[in-house]
């Protein structure tokens, strides 16, 4: 090897040890990601929505299985979870920036203590949308561990994308594109 075969190769690794944050951070940040979903109803293309009939907030009953033909976000919050005081916001920028003859939109409340209470977090969040109210069986059914979870059926209801925590508009608007 020449001297300067090994100035390349010493420069090259003394630039890689000094921006080593570079490669760590989003390394951190997949891993956390994945571990979120690691109990999360499987992706892989094999699952189906669990099927339901729920009580809207307005009183209407909503089928789960009606919501076939297009693909659909199904968002399960918690009234008093912060992060999704944040990130409800995010859905109903995402519902503006759409066509509603493009997705189905649900927001499904769990482990609320009263009804008043999820029409007051909706109130307060300013959310026109379809709310459903949860019980522990969609918990079960869907295998929700944290709030906000949010999954991504396809147009024939199988889920193709899941992820717990905060979630921009933008992220959840590019994996709804990646259902098909």
């Amino acid at each position: 090897m020449t001297k300067k075969t090994i100035s390349t190769k010493q420069t090259i690794i003394k630039r890689l040890k000094s921006h080593w944050e570079w490669f760590l951070f989003p390394a951190v940040l997949i891993s956390i990601i994945f571990w979120q979903t690691k109990d999360a109803l499987s992706t892989q293309g094999n699952v189906k929505v669990p099927n339901f009939v729920l009580p809207s907030i307005q009183g209407e009953l909503i089928d789960s299985s009606k919501f076939d033909g297009k693909p659909t976000l199904y968002y399960f919050f918690a009234p008093w979870c912060s992060v999704c005081d944040l990130s409800i916001e995010n859905i109903q920028t995402l519902k503006d920036e759409l066509n509603a003859n493009e997705i189905n939109v649900i927001a499904i409340a769990l482990d609320y203590q009263s009804k008043e209470e999820v029409e007051e977090f909706i109130r307060n969040n300013k959310f026109p949308g379809i709310i459903a109210l949860g019980s522990q069986q969609q918990k079960y059914d869907f295998q929700i561990k944290g709030y906000p979870t949010y999954y991504i059926a396809n147009r024939s209801g199988i889920i193709k994308w899941a992820s717990i925590g905060y979630s921009t508009s933008i992220g959840i608007n590019t994996r709804i594109n990646w259902t098909d």
